[in-house]
């Protein structure tokens, strides 16, 4: 995750207690930025994970891009895991107009509309499935609504 952040260590490992347990916090991408105030913070890619068992910091600096990923992965997976759950729950929520094809209370024509916003909300899944930073599911833009797709698409936007 990107943060403002005050001091940062010489080798960007920094080793602190949170409610009495050993925290690791992890550095990288550290850039000098200047807030809407013209005051000048820096900002980094920061990872926290608990003091892994058997490692001291010297190790977690030697091996610093192995635990930096393995932290940002799991952040990922993480964050994946919400956002795909609502898109999959938009889907499942629209079950009943296949039904209602079904039934013949809705033409194939009126579905239309639906089939091509279910197809979104896989293409969705998929690519939030792929995406390798929290950054980048943000940018994951999806619609809710046919008439939402119908913005998004005349935006360019998907």
């Amino acid at each position: 995750m990107k943060m403002g952040i005050g001091v940062v260590p010489q080798d960007n490992v920094e080793v602190k207690q949170d409610r009495g347990v050993a925290v690791v916090f992890m550095y990288k991408d550290v850039k000098k930025e200047t807030d809407t105030d013209g005051n000048e913070i820096l900002t980094a890619n920061v990872q926290k994970i608990d003091f892994p068992e058997g490692a001291d910091k010297a190790d977690i600096v030697a091996h610093f891009d192995y635990y930096f990923n393995k932290a940002e992965a799991k952040e990922v997976a993480q964050a994946a895991a919400l956002k795909i759950s609502r898109v999959e729950a938009l889907l499942d929520g629209s079950d009943y107009k296949l039904l209602k094809v079904a039934d013949g209370a809705l033409s194939a024509e009126e579905y239309e509309p639906w089939k091509a916003l279910r197809q979104h909300w896989r293409d969705t899944v998929n690519k939030m499935r792929a995406a390798k930073t929290v950054e980048e599911l943000d940018n994951i833009k999806y619609a809710e609504t046919p008439e939402g797709l119908h913005d998004l698409v005349q935006a360019g936007l998907v």
